[in-house]
Parts: structure tokens; C-alpha cells; sequence
């Protein structure tokens, strides 16, 4: 399995944890506000582990049946991907706020 195909399954049962965070404990909101509330939050999480499957179905499909790429190149290929996903996960989000 692929860093995508893995980060995908795990970043999809979040979502699913978090629509079920909105039930279990609500907060201060009604149940039904906190379900709309972390549902919004949840379908953007699928959105992007929608995209990384499909990411991760590619390379399945074409990149790892292919013979005639060597194994040390596909173990390459795999881990530059893991650093991808690491360094997402690092530096996405974060702005400059001037001190």
C-alpha cells in the first residue's frame, strides 16, 4: 500500500470520528447543531481522502505493476511520497504573523 492509499484510510476514519464526536459529546451546542457543525469539517476531510485514494488507485493500477521499473526506484518513488505526506502535515497551514 501506498503513503497516499494509508494516510487516506486514516484521515477518512477521522472524519467519521468526528461526526461521531458531534453525538457522543456535543459540548455547550445542541446535538443535532454539533453534527452540522464537525459535518462540515468531516466532508472537507473526505474531499482530500477522496483525492488521495484516487492518487493512490493510480499508483496501483499503473506505476506498481509495471515490470520494467526497477524495485530500487519504486522504493524511492514510495518514500519521496512518504516525505511528502510528512512534510504536508509539517508545514501545511501555518502562516507568518508579523510579532
Amino acid at each position: 500500500h501506498s503513503a497516499m492509499e494509508l494516510t487516506a484510510i486514516v484521515i477518512a476514519g477521522t472524519s467519521g470520528l468526528k461526526i461521531a464526536a458531534a453525538l457522543i459529546a456535543p459540548q455547550r451546542k445542541t446535538r443535532g447543531r454539533a453534527l452540522l457543525d464537525n459535518s462540515k469539517i468531516a466532508v472537507k476531510l473526505i474531499y482530500g481522502a477522496a483525492l488521495m485514494f484516487i492518487l493512490a488507485a493510480f499508483i496501483e493500477a499503473f506505476w506498481s505493476s509495471l515490470a520494467t521499473i526497477p524495485v530500487i526506484i519504486k522504493y524511492m518513488v514510495g518514500l519521496s511520497f512518504w516525505g511528502l505526506v510528512i512534510s504536508y502535515f509539517i508545514f501545511a497551514g501555518r502562516h507568518h504573523y508579523a510579532a
